[in-house]
Formats: structure tokens, sequence, C-alpha cells
């Protein structure tokens, strides 16, 4: 298998450009020089034949030792027992069952590769939990252990509530009640999939479990909806991670302008990165960006996008993820001004390439924007990002940015690397 270079005449300015993005964990470095001058210049890497699928040139070299839990003091979740997962379209599978020792700490089976699920719990009071890509990790992770919480939601179909459809999020499964109700206990909090049982089949939906928050986890399941993973309803939007980065560890926030690259625009609600995120009075947190872009600027541009993956030199997790089987991309905007949807992939001959959805004129009441991927007419097997441009002032307000066409129980075998 041939590996593209990751050698990018533009590495140097890739570590200077970039913009730091909170998440719950902590900070994490955002790189933004691709994004950047891929509205200017293109800004290619050099590149050989292929797509790596996951058996790259560091394919059998992983060396995953060990994953600690701890308490929130700090102490080891010592001789509790920890679990790892996969996960397929229509159920999570136990791959293996191992007790922590007196460090709180479990061996990893190496031979896995792609992404499973490791959680550990202390009978149903403390428990942690978090998605591990085996192809790609090669130094110990520590996981908090809080406490365990439940997780409530509803389920209907043509506008009923259906009752006595199974609900099964890992090991625990119930029944939905008389108006479609479900409580799930002693699971960990974060983001969990649940997989319903109907005499339709068996389907997987995002769902959220949260302890102590001030924001009420919306767990309605729609059986008519078609698959779909939803990418962000920013209602956890302190951690300005997107949802598949709160439940995968990839896909985080950028915002950017031509500035980066020397240019005179500007987002105008800066400084402080709580205020691209707002309360809507019908929607609830919503994320909102108002440009201010410089005439005399060449090529000038802003941009909210989120990275599937980490496209740049000796990145962690997936580098890009294939969403050929998605029929389209949606999403809730309003605002004055024009705005683009545009994807950063890779070509079958590993190039870089940019694909731009036609302008969308914007309205001042929230409207749905569908985005199919006919109009984006491009190879969607390597998919790095995807982004909202403006190239004009444009003022924008986004929320509940879906991929549509796929199942969540599909994602963990999307990634790629280099």
């Amino acid at each position: 298998m041939q590996s593209i270079s990751k050698n990018s005449p533009n590495a140097a300015a890739t570590q200077s450009l970039s913009m730091k993005i909170g998440d719950g964990l902590g900070w994490t470095w955002v790189v933004v020089c691709a994004f950047a001058a891929m509205i200017v210049a293109g800004c290619s890497d050099s590149a050989s034949n292929d797509i790596a699928n996951g058996t790259g040139s560091n394919a059998g070299e992983t060396e995953l030792a060990t994953i600690a839990f701890v308490k929130a003091d700090g102490t080891p979740l010592a001789r509790a027992i920890a679990r790892t997962w996969s996960m397929s379209e229509k159920s999570m599978d136990l791959v293996s069952v191992d007790t922590l020792d007196e460090n709180g700490q479990v061996p990893i089976d190496t031979s896995l590769s792609g992404l499973h699920l490791v959680e550990a719990r202390s009978g149903d009071t403390l428990s942690a939990m978090s998605w591990i890509n085996f192809d790609d990790s090669t130094s110990q992770t520590s996981l908090v252990a809080s406490a365990s919480t439940s997780l409530k939601g509803n389920i209907t179909q043509n506008g009923n509530s259906i009752k006595g459809a199974t609900v099964k999020i890992l090991d625990k499964a119930v029944t939905t009640d008389s108006n479609g109700n479900f409580e799930v206990s002693g699971i960990p909090e974060g983001q969990h999939f649940a997989f319903v049982e109907d005499v339709h089949g068996t389907r997987a939906f995002q769902v959220q479990a949260m302890a102590d928050s001030t924001v009420d986890a919306d767990n309605v399941i729609d059986l008519d909806a078609a698959p779909f993973i939803l990418v962000d309803n920013f209602e956890q939007w302190e951690t300005h991670r997107s949802l598949l980065g709160r439940t995968f560890g990839e896909g985080w926030w950028f915002v950017l302008t031509d500035s980066t690259l020397g240019g005179g625009s500007k987002l105008l609600n800066e400084p402080g990165l709580e205020n691209l995120f707002e309360k809507d009075p019908d929607k609830g947190y919503v994320m909102h960006l108002l440009y201010d872009l410089d005439e005399e600027t060449d090529g000038r541009f802003g941009v909210a996008g989120f990275a599937l993956g980490d496209d740049y030199e000796n990145h962690k997790n997936f580098a890009f993820f294939d969403l050929s089987e998605a029929t389209s991309i949606s999403f809730d905007a309003k605002g004055s001004g024009e705005l683009f949807l545009q994807l950063t992939l890779r070509d079958s001959t590993g190039e870089k390439v940019f694909a731009m959805s036609a302008p969308i004129e914007l309205d001042s009441e929230w409207k749905r924007y569908t985005i199919t991927t006919e109009e984006l007419d491009t190879d969607l097997t390597a998919i790095n990002s995807i982004n909202f441009v403006v190239e004009n002032d444009a003022e924008f307000y986004l929320d509940d940015i879906k991929i549509e066409g796929i199942s969540p129980g599909m994602w963990p075998e999307l990634g790629k690397n280099f």
C-alpha cells in the first residue's frame, strides 16, 4: 500500500496558524492552515496513488499498553470491571471483560483495530468510558470516573408514542411504557447509542446521558426518521466540540478568516469563544457567526467548520471519514448574506480537493437546508472537514447539523488513515 506524503509546503505555517478551542477535557489545538489556504490558494499536499484504508504504515505497530481509570480525587478505580465493545449497525458487541488492577489499569488487546468503546464501572456507583482508536493510540490513556447516571428518552412514530419497544444501551435493556418513555440506569455519563428493536427491526440512535447538568438531554427518538448522524445541536455548547467529537473524540469546531493569511477580514463576535454560542428561544443553543470581510482582500473569506479527523503531520486517530453512503448534509440556518457548504477531501490520487455547494441566500427566519451529495458531485470516500463559508459580509446562525443516510452504528467503520 502506498501512502500519502504529509510533508506539506505549509507545514510550518500550519503550526503557527492554530486556533485554540476549548473542550470539556482541557484545551485542544485546532490546526487551521489547511482550511485557510484552501479558500485562497488550494494548499495541497504532495501525494501518491491511494488513500490508505486503515492498513497503512502504522498497521501492526500499535503498542497501546494500558488504560488507567481514576476517581475524581486521583486515586485508582481499583478492581473495577472493564469492558471493551465494538459497534455494528445493529448492535453493541462485547469483545472482552477484564478486571482493573490495583492501579486502576487494564491491558489492551493490541490485536484489535479500529474504534472500540472501553468502559469501566465500580458497580453502579462510578463509571467512565471512551472510544479508543486501536490503530493509532500509542500512549497510555487516563479516564476519570464519575457518578453513574441514568438516561431518559421517548420513542414516537407517526406522531404516536410507541409502547413495548425494546431499547438497549450497552448491556442494559428496557421496554418503553404506554407513553413511549424509557429510562436506563447505572450507565456512564456521555454520548451513547440506543439500539431500538420493534416490529420493523433494529436501528441505532444517538442519545445523551448527562449527570448534574443544567441542560436536559432531549432524547426523543423518531422511528420515522431516515438514518442520520447528528453532527451537532450545540446543546452542550460549552465544550466547543462537535457531537461527533464528544462521542468519538474526533470532530471539533474551528472559526477563522483570511486574517490568518494576512487579510483584513474579521469575526466580529470575538473575543471570547463563548460568544460564538447563543441560546435561541425556540431552538436552544445555536452557533452564531458575524463576519466583516475586507473588500480590499483578494480571496477574502470567513469560515466555520468542523474537522472530522486530523489531516496533518503526526496526526492521532483518523485523518478522514468515508461518507460515500451519505445522501445529503442538512442543517438549520438563518441570517443575512450568502452561505456556502464546503467539503475538504482527498481524491483517488490523494490530491486535496474542495467541493462547494451553490450559494445559499439566508433568510431572517429559521429554515432547513439540505445539500444533496449529488449536488456536490464529488467522491466522498475521504472527507476531512465540513465547512460553512462566506465570501462577503454575512451573519448566520447554525443548528441541528446532520449527515443524512448514514446510521450511527456505521460510524466506527468509516475512519481512514493516510
